[in-house]
């Protein structure tokens, strides 16, 4: 049996963003701006992820993010 009363609990924090009707942006604009799209959202999380210290941005399925902390 081993002795677990000195771990540390480290907190995680998760954040799951999906960009409602992004398939909308894909049927009026194209692929090709709904890519360029999903690149400039990109980059405003890369921005967004300086401000938090350790915090990582994960693409997750198309339209959806992930930031663990």
């Amino acid at each position: 049996k081993k002795d677990i009363s000195n771990y540390q609990q480290d907190k995680i924090n998760m954040v799951l963003l999906d960009i409602s009707n992004f398939s909308l942006i894909n049927d009026n604009y194209g692929e090709k701006n709904g890519d360029l799209f999903l690149k400039e959202f990109s980059i405003f999380l890369n921005k967004i992820e300086e401000d938090f210290d350790k915090a990582n941005i994960y693409r997750f399925r198309g339209d959806k993010f992930i930031i663990l902390r």
